[in-house]
Formats: C-alpha cells, structure tokens, sequence
C-alpha cells in the first residue's frame, strides 16, 4: 500500500550553503550531490507510507523500531505526520526514479485488486444468474398448470355469459331456418317406412349371403366369390355410414331442443 507526501525535501533548499563562489570545482560537486538519489546531500527525498501488517506497524510505530533506508530525522518526521499507526510504516523516495517506480507498482497493485474484484462480480453475476434459472424452471409447470386452469373457467365463464345472452334474444332468422331443417330431418328419421325397409332389406341381403357363404354344397369359382365379397363389403359400409348419420343427427336434435326449452 502507499500513503501520502509527507516531511523531506525538494529542490533546493540548502543547496546554497554547499556552494563556494572561490571554489568551482567545490561547487559543481555540490550540485552533483543534490541530485544524486541517494546521496548525503540530496535535496528531493519525499517520505511515503507503506501498508503493512498491523504487528509490523505497532513494532515500527508504537515500539520505534526503525526500519532500513531511513535515518533517524527522517524516522521521527515519518512517526509524526503518519496518518494512520495501526496499518501504515513511513519510507523514503529518493528521486524521481522512485517515484516513478512506486507509480507502476501501485498501478499494477490496483489493476490485479481491479481485475479480482471483477472476477468476483463476473461470478457472482453468474451464480444469480443460474438460481435465477433455477427459480424460473421449477415455476413453469406450477405456471402452465395454473394457466390451463383459468383457461378453462374462462371459457366456462364466456360459454355461461353467451346462454345468458342469448336467452335474452329472439333466434335470428338465419338460426331459425337451421332449426326448421333440423326439425325436418327429425321428422324424417321418426317415419317408421324411410329407413326401417331399407334396413330390414339390407339386413335381409345380408342374411341371404351369410346362408349362402355357410352352405358347403354351393361352390363359388373365384370371380363369383370376389364380387360377393365386393358387394358385401359396400353393404356393410353403407349400414356404418348410415348408422353414424342417424346417430349424429338425434344428438344434434337432442341439443337444439335442450337450447330451445332453456330459451323458453
């Protein structure tokens, strides 16, 4: 960790009094001392503050020991201007090349502390992500379900809304000729002679081949016995067919005289 600027020097300052007017070679080599790094004289030191283990700070900062690099007016500048003595210890920076160096230092620190904290968010990101998923999935069936439910009693609910309506209204007219066929076709069915002979006539037919197909002394060669089995076959279509009408047409009768008699 790194603190603040704190205490040491700059330039200049001091560097006056080294100086000789009588004495160049005295004073050029007094310049050269103040901006050697780590020279006795120089004059850009700059007291900074490491973080540090809290039993390192307490042995620095509440037990004075000293740690390398530092000299003791710089030790004791450093203990007086700490911001904080339980996690920070003072150093030196001399020049600009440690300062320099103690940028990208903490430039690479705070990137790696960045890039972690990043990796942290990406995976917690995830994480709720996938419970979310998790969540989702397990609620669906529950949610389809409860959806078919209320489909149902909302077309319960339309179907009772729609009686209601229409037991308040006269039948239209194109309602009213749909019933006069229905009640026609009832009629129809209801004559004993329209398909009671023509049932009794195919089921005699019927009869007559089934003796003829069990007498053994009848011997049928095989274009006989195919257009038998032809004819049989459309009888017996056109019975299921005509079954199926009939059968059809009595439940549409039954559910048109249940509408009416609610209407009425």
């Amino acid at each position: 960790g790194s603190g603040g600027y704190g205490g040491g020097g700059g330039f200049g300052g001091g560097m006056d009094g080294g100086m000789d007017p009588d004495n160049p070679e005295k004073a050029i080599f007094a310049i050269k001392e103040a901006y050697t790094a780590k020279g006795k004289n120089a004059q850009f030191q700059a007291i900074l503050y490491n973080k540090v283990h809290r039993q390192t700070a307490h042995e620095v900062n509440r037990l004075k020991k000293k740690p390398p690099g530092l000299d003791i007016q710089q030790f004791k500048l450093g203990l007086e201007n700490n911001p904080d003595p339980e996690n920070l210890i003072p150093v030196v920076a001399y020049g600009f090349a440690d300062l320099k160096k103690r940028i990208n230092e903490n430039h690479i620190t705070a990137f790696s502390n960045l890039q972690k904290k990043i990796n942290q968010l990406k995976k917690k990101i995830e994480d709720m992500k996938n419970e979310h998923v998790r969540i989702v999935e397990q609620l669906i069936p529950a949610a389809k379900k409860r959806h078919n439910n209320l489909k149902h009693r909302l077309l319960k609910v339309m179907g009772a809304l729609e009686q209601h309506r229409a037991a308040r209204c006269p039948l239209m007219s194109a309602e009213i000729d749909f019933l006069k066929q229905l009640v026609q076709i009832r009629r129809e069915l209801r004559r004993p002679t329209m398909f009671s002979s023509k049932l009794q006539e195919l089921d005699s037919i019927v009869r007559i081949q089934e003796d003829i197909s069990s007498d053994a002394a009848i011997v049928l060669d095989t274009e006989n016995l195919r257009s038998v089995h032809a004819f049989l076959h459309r009888q017996t279509k056109g019975l299921k067919h005509l079954t199926d009408v009939l059968q059809k047409n009595l439940r549409d009768i039954r559910i048109i005289e249940n509408g009416l008699a609610d209407r009425a």
